[in-house]
């Protein structure tokens, strides 16, 4: 007698149908009609648990997916089904984005967004609708919310967060505002996802926190804000009773150490905290200053290597040795490097980094924190450089550690040699490392894209099949028992470790799955496999060698910004038919806002900036004049770039360090290498009469560094001396002499012996 699938539960059923249409996707159509009212039950709730639908009206009408498809054609018995609503851009919009129209041709007759009247109906076919998450760059209407709370009233997770533009392109999307935000206040919502939105749209959000109050739901919550400020950290900590994610993300500067204090003495049920490449203004003893903190478990913050940051970005991280360690089972501190740039297919890498997040030794008291450390499980800590004594120091403490990663600063031979420290670990898993690259001379592999390399030879030589050539020839290890030294292949690599090393380490650690050098310079990975059954120290131990390669998550944004940096984006302007919301309840949430917000300096017009009254007409200085100098030509304030310098830098993870750089190209050629070019010398700048001051007012540049824009600030007098602009990782720029204090300029400072001679 065959089993019976009336023994399983709902969940598990739902569960091995789902596996068995991920191998074999065919017979789902067999599955909804020949197997039983409950296989066909299981899979339409499979089948149908999740929709992607475009926002265009065009597409709708054509859509090629089946599930979407079916459900139109019988929303009676499929549209019940559906959990998750995920709207994302048209593909007929990506695909004009890259593409030059004529100009009586416009985006209109490309696409057409949802009107909100067709997202309305749509919305009402799915009643039991949990999730909906918006992932497009166009606005959503400003009355979803309204729409959500009238049609879907077990609506537990909302999500606007499109997806990341290049810096170049930001400043065309248009924040949002979401006025009908509030008015979730009425539903069980238990996750909130928000970004990219307006200062307006800032203030609703705060205004439903408020709301929610010590009777919000809210489980997880997400905010990527220019405008993050300690009024909303203080909403949220009113409404976190719950709270147990929290994931914030600002590149502007209203972040203090009041704001995070707040949430973490009013967060008491938090366990995950992830600050997300937080700008702000957080203090040297931020870490220092709650009276208490919630049972955290995971811990994680990111800095970004491309910048532009703040001199004071990372100085709340030297107070972390005041973070209480108890119940923690994962820190990590780790920096995000910036997306390769690719060159016919072939990702090259920027090797510098902000100077702000230069490559340092780790702390000691950060090793100090680390070592006592006896619940981790699991340590991601690359933005300083760990040397082999530091390793030593914090493996001996954390002995329970099943995932490390760290930057090493040594050769990679020195972590190989630690087998009676890693020895101890008997949970590890996983070790990732990355090598200072003073520690890892050579030219490393290039990492191959997810995609596979072409079958057929092209007519040029390929840079891809180049880089394959150079890959080390990694023998097997009964090849390699007897080898005593490098092959001639490896030559070229120095610092690719031999397979019989690699095999020997492995060993000594019973449980290790993945040994990856990751990073710009990293080598590769290797995958462990081990017999079913054996000793702790077994011989019998396989290990397979991966080049690097990128991933497919890291690939799809390369690709979708490199597209859109050329495009021109006209698209973004498309209007949605009732975009704007009216009604009585739009007229009520618009008076309270107008109540609340009776400060006149707080809106600067049409891109809700904050600052002050930019309609009061300002008086305009005349430009300084240098009155030194006979020649009547003015002197600009800022000295242009001689003809003889490039425009472009080469990206490329081959450029070698600093000591090995020729500044011969037909050197740099032969050698395999590309050459990043420097700036040439910039000539000295003709002081002139009064105070130099840039031609962008200091209220315009703080605007641009809250939307996250760079911005060159002259010295601002006498001070310390300040960094280049550019330093390569893990070595230290050198310091100039007589900038303003911290600040990046190639201004000479005002005062001293140029003030003097004027």
């Amino acid at each position: 007698m065959s089993p019976s699938f009336d023994i399983l539960s709902e969940d598990c059923l739902d569960t091995l149908i789902l596996q068995i249409l991920e191998v074999v996707p065919s017979v789902r159509i067999a599955f909804l009609s020949s197997l039983g009212k409950r296989i066909h039950e299981s899979t339409a709730r499979v089948l149908f648990h999740t929709l992607i639908i475009q926002d265009d009206e065009q597409a709708l009408l054509s859509s090629t997916n089946a599930s979407f498809a079916a459900v139109v054609a019988n929303p009676g018995r499929y549209a019940k089904h559906v959990k998750k609503l995920i709207v994302r851009d048209s593909d007929t919009l990506t695909r004009a984005s890259n593409v030059t129209l004529p100009d009586d041709e416009g985006f209109a007759s490309t696409c057409t967004p949802l009107s909100t009247t067709c997202l309305e109906n749509l919305l009402k076919s799915y009643s039991n609708l949990e999730a909906l998450c918006w992932e497009g760059y166009l606005r959503p209407p400003d009355g979803l919310c309204e729409i959500l709370v009238a049609c879907n009233s077990r609506l537990r997770s909302f999500s606007y967060d499109p997806p990341t533009l290049p810096i170049s392109q930001r400043k065309n999307l248009v924040k949002w505002d979401a006025p009908s935000l509030p008015l979730l206040a009425d539903l069980p919502i238990t996750t909130l996802r928000l970004s990219w939105l307006s200062q307006t749209g800032t203030r609703t959000l705060t205004s439903l926190l408020r709301d929610l109050g010590e009777h919000s739901t809210l489980e997880d919550l997400s905010v990527e804000l220019v405008w993050l400020d300690d009024p909303l950290c203080e909403a949220i900590a009113a409404s976190g009773r719950k709270l147990r994610k929290l994931r914030l993300s600002t590149s502007g500067t209203k972040l203090t150490d009041k704001g995070l204090i707040a949430i973490l003495e009013g967060c008491d049920a938090l366990e995950d905290l992830l600050l997300d490449q937080i700008q702000g203004r957080l203090s040297r003893a931020l870490w220092s200053k709650p009276s208490s903190f919630p049972m955290l478990h995971r811990l994680r913050i990111t800095i970004s290597e491309t910048g532009p940051s703040h001199s004071w970005t990372t100085d709340h991280l030297i107070s972390l040795e005041y973070l209480p360690t108890a119940g923690l089972s994962e820190v990590s501190v780790t920096r995000t490097e910036a997306l390769p740039r690719m060159y016919n297919d072939v990702p090259m890498y920027d090797p510098t980094v902000d100077d702000a997040i230069s490559l340092q030794p780790l702390p000691a008291a950060m090793q100090r924190m680390l070592r006592e450390a006896k619940s981790f499980t699991t340590l991601r800590c690359d933005f300083w450089m760990c040397s082999i004594t530091d390793i030593k120091a914090i493996l001996d403490g954390c002995p329970k550690l099943e995932s490390v990663q760290f930057c090493l600063d040594a050769p990679f031979s020195k972590l190989l040699a630690l087998t009676s420290t890693f020895a101890n670990l008997s949970n590890l898993k996983q070790l990732r490392v990355s090598v200072n690259r003073v520690h890892a001379p050579g030219k490393p592999p290039v990492p191959l894209p997810p995609h596979d390399p072409p079958s057929l030879p092209t007519s040029t030589d390929s840079p891809v099949l180049k880089s394959k050539a150079v890959l080390p020839q990694l023998l097997d290890f009964d090849q390699m028992q007897n080898q005593t030294c490098l092959a001639k292949a490896d030559l070229s690599d120095p610092s690719m470790p031999l397979l019989r090393d690699i095999k020997r380490f492995v060993r000594k650690c019973p449980k290790l799955e993945m040994l990856e050098w990751y990073g710009k310079f990293g080598r590769g990975s290797w995958a462990v496999k081990r017999a079913a059954r054996c000793s702790k120290i077994s011989m019998n131990v396989s290990v397979e060698y991966h080049p690097p390669k990128i991933s497919d998550s890291v690939w799809a944004m390369t690709t979708r910004e490199q597209e859109l940096e050329t495009s021109d984006m006209r698209w973004i302007e498309t209007v949605r038919s009732g975009q704007e919301w009216t009604g009585e309840k739009a007229e009520l949430l618009a008076s309270e806002r107008q109540v609340n917000n009776t400060d006149a300096g707080a809106f600067d017009g049409a891109d809700g900036r904050s600052g002050r009254n930019r309609g009061t007409a300002k008086k305009i200085r005349a430009s300084s004049i240098s009155t030194s100098s006979s020649n009547s030509d003015l002197t600009p304030l800022t000295p242009k770039l001689s003809s003889d310098g490039s425009p472009v830098q080469v990206f490329s993870p081959l450029t070698p360090p600093h000591s090995d750089v020729s500044f011969s190209s037909d050197q740099g050629l032969q050698e395999g290498f590309f050459v990043v070019p420097e700036a040439p010398a910039l000539g000295p700048v003709t002081p002139g009469k009064g105070r130099h001051r840039s031609a962008t007012t200091s209220s315009n540049q703080d605007s641009r560094a809250r939307e996250g824009f760079p911005i060159n600030k002259g010295g601002r007098g006498r001070g310390r001396g300040g960094r280049r602009n550019t330093s390569t990782s893990g070595m230290l720029s050198s310091q100039g002499q007589g900038f303003g204090r911290g600040e990046r300029s190639s201004k000479p400072a005002r005062g001293g012996k140029e003030r003097r001679a004027l």
